[in-house]
């Protein structure tokens, strides 16, 4: 009896030490891209410290490092693992908070699920991509009070709202 219960023991050891493995190389094979970005957003932009980043996945995909440049400014950068695609310093736009605040007033928001800097991909043929005053935005993803999901894409530098997009509910 002790023999089988050693076995199975061992047997799911065994199964949790690969199971870890296995998430492992999968995660790992996504890092090299962001790490690879990130180096490039320190190589060729005003960024000399990352204090944060998020993935942009409502242009061209690529990821958001947040952080400071040698003056303690913040900024932003947006990269891929190709090159820069653009940086801001985040005093000359309107806030995260106000951004979320202007969602909620103007979209009818009442959950803010998650905030995040984006890109205008000026090679998209989006009509949206022509009532940004520069090259950046706000996306904010949240919710209505009858809980339909929206992106609600605002100008980084006025706040305004530049498109609205009501999710589908899945079935």
């Amino acid at each position: 009896m002790k023999k089988v219960i050693w076995t199975g023991l061992l047997a799911i050891a065994v199964l949790l030490v690969g199971a870890f493995f296995l998430i492992k190389e999968i995660t790992h094979a996504q890092m090299p891209d962001l790490e690879t970005a990130a180096r490039l957003a320190l190589d060729h932009s005003a960024l000399n410290q990352v204090e944060g980043y998020e993935q942009y996945t409502g242009g061209p995909t690529c990821y958001v490092f947040l952080g400071k440049d040698k003056l303690g400014r913040s900024m932003m950068v947006f990269s891929t693992k190709e090159r820069v695609l653009g940086s801001e310093y985040l005093d000359k736009g309107v806030t995260g908070s106000a951004a979320e605040d202007k969602a909620r007033k103007e979209a009818g928001l009442t959950e803010i699920i998650k905030t995040t800097p984006g890109l205008v991909d000026s090679l998209m043929k989006n009509p949206s991509a022509g009532k940004a005053s520069g090259r950046f935005l706000w996306e904010v993803y949240g919710a209505s009070p009858q809980g339909q999901k929206k992106y609600v894409y605002l100008d980084f530098y006025t706040g305004n709202v530049i498109a609205t997009y009501v999710l589908k509910p899945t079935e």
